[in-house]
């Protein structure tokens, strides 16, 4: 059997075979994949690491907070779920708020910010939001609520003790981000000041 050869002048050029172009398809689309995974994986850690900062932010912003007022902050409605504890956790770190902290029905959510300033320095300037704490709506005005890294309202709720309303006294509080996964049904990955976090 004899093999033809090449005419003369011709060039032996030898193409990529299908099978070989989608094996180099396939170990770009798994380093992608591995990149992209790696990233996410650093950025919500980046995130988790960010959650506790705030946490310790707020935690001695709160403690400034008991030394001055003798208590912690309560809310006059005794409401603190969706944003009204992420509300009254503002009003503290931003030294916006007095002894009417959330805001009662007569100012109509508003806050007064005339009578009740934490000392020294409130730690959070929501103008310029280093933290990047603080909610803003599209056109730029801040509204009054405290952010965690994921975008969520921080969630606070003061224990109290005592008698008669007059006389309540908060013991401590319970401080929370739900996460990364934004979901009160697990517990497991909130960020929070009680035991086991």
């Amino acid at each position: 059997m004899k093999i033809k050869s090449l005419p003369s002048g011709a060039k032996g050029t030898r193409a990529f075979s299908l099978v070989e172009l989608l094996t180099v398809i396939l170990i770009i689309a798994i380093l992608v994949a591995m990149v992209v995974g790696v990233a996410g994986y650093a950025e919500q850690k980046a995130a988790v690491e960010k959650a506790k900062g705030q946490m310790a932010l707020i935690k001695s912003t709160l403690s400034a907070y008991k030394d001055e007022w003798g208590e912690f902050p309560r809310s006059p409605s005794g409401q603190y779920g969706g944003d009204a504890g992420a509300r009254l956790l503002y009003q503290v770190l931003t030294g916006d708020g007095d002894n009417l902290l959330g805001g009662d029905s007569s100012s109509n959510g508003q806050i007064d910010n005339d009578e009740k300033n934490i000392k020294p320095r409130p730690p959070l300037d929501p103008a310029h939001d280093k933290q990047g704490m603080v909610r803003k709506e599209p056109n730029g005005n801040i509204e009054p609520v405290l952010l965690d890294p994921f975008g969520n309202p921080w969630n606070y709720r003061p224990f109290e003790e005592g008698g008669s309303s007059n006389q309540l006294r908060n013991k401590t509080y319970d401080l929370w981000s739900y996460g990364p996964d934004s979901t009160k049904g697990k517990e497991a990955k909130w960020i929070t000041n009680w035991a086991g976090s």
